[in-house]
Formats: structure tokens, C-alpha cells, sequence
């Protein structure tokens, strides 16, 4: 049998302990908010006058935290990207990667279809909560298979610290190939 009470799921509700030995109740904390939690249970034993009419209370406390993963400062995040407002000075037909400031696009430009060599840079996440953060990358995109890889596509970022991830262009035909980064925490 368990016990729901608030946010916390308690198992192994009722049983006999035998003299000398001990008894044990899990209890697991699930939250989905950022904040102090507090619930009190009552432990009574049966077999005790006292014990058996008030209990023995105990107050179970949790604080949740979530990870807290910075993407205002894109700049840092895209820090080895050209960040540029206008792209006239950029000489065509050389592989570049640029970071429009403006319109909040990352563009990889002039790869060459077949090459050996992918275009790819490091993103920068810092994780600036005081819990650790599972990270899973993916895109949303209209052809049948990305033109982008991400190595590694899941990560943790450990609390107050930050994590580099690979994205490379590698196009098997030519075009123009828009996709939506997305990263879940």
C-alpha cells in the first residue's frame, strides 16, 4: 500500500515490526514547481496506548530547484559565429558561419555538398541553477534528414557550470536548409 500526501508518495505503509529490529518507509518527492515544500505524516503504533491515540508526527521538507539554463546572452551561446548585422562584408563562396544579431539566425554559408569537411562550431550553454540539467538537442525540419548533426545530442550540465556541444552542417544535396534548433532541459 502507499500514501499520497502532497507531494510526496510514501510506500510501505503499515507492518509489524519485531523487537529489535526496524522499519522502513520510502518516500519520494515529486515537484514541478521551484519552492519549499512541507507535509506532516503521523506514525502511530498500534500496539502502544499512548502511541496509538496522538501518533508520532513527522514533517517531511523539500525544496525544489530547476535548472536554469541561460539563453538571453546569445552572444556568448554562439561566440565562435561571426555576429554580424548585415552580411555585405562577407566575401562569397568561402565556408563561414554568421550570427545575425537582429533577426536571431545562425547561417552557415557556401558548404560544399559532399565534402569530407562539415562546417561546425561550439554552442555555449551555462546552466546557472543549483540543480543539474539533462539537455536533448534536436531540429525541426522539412526535408527527409537533417542537414545538421549534434555531438553530443544529450548532455547534463552540472549546476553552475557550462557545457560546449558541437552543431556541423553536412548537406547531401544542394539547397537552402532551414531548421529550428531545440534544446529541452
Amino acid at each position: 500500500p502507499s500514501l499520497t500526501a502532497g507531494i510526496f508518495s510514501i510506500s510501505n505503509t503499515g507492518g509489524r515490526v519485531a523487537p529489535g529490529s526496524s522499519f522502513t518507509l520510502s518516500v519520494e518527492c515529486n515537484v514541478e514547481t521551484e519552492e519549499d515544500y512541507s507535509q506532516v505524516i503521523v506514525i502511530k503504533l498500534l500496539d502502544h496506548p499512548w502511541n496509538k491515540k496522538k501518533g508520532t508526527h513527522i514533517t517531511l521538507t523539500a525544496a525544489a530547484f530547476l535548472p536554469s539554463v541561460n539563453f538571453d546572452n546569445l552572444d556568448y551561446i554562439f561566440q565562435e559565429a561571426l555576429p554580424v548585422s548585415t552580411e555585405d562584408f562577407v566575401r562569397d563562396g568561402e565556408p563561414h558561419i554568421l550570427f545575425h544579431q537582429e533577426q536571431k539566425i545562425l547561417r552557415f554559408n557556401d558548404v560544399c555538398v559532399g565534402s569530407e569537411a562539415s562546417l561546425s562550431m561550439h554552442l555555449h550553454l551555462r546552466n546557472m541553477g543549483l540543480v543539474n540539467c539533462e539537455v536533448t538537442v534536436t531540429s525541426t525540419h522539412t526535408t527527409p534528414q537533417s542537414a545538421f548533426i549534434f555531438e553530443p545530442s544529450k548532455f547534463s550540465i552540472m549546476s553552475q557550470s557550462e557545457f560546449c556541444f558541437r552543431i556541423s552542417f553536412v548537406p547531401t544535396q544542394i539547397g537552402t536548409f532551414t531548421e529550428e534548433l531545440q534544446l529541452f532541459c
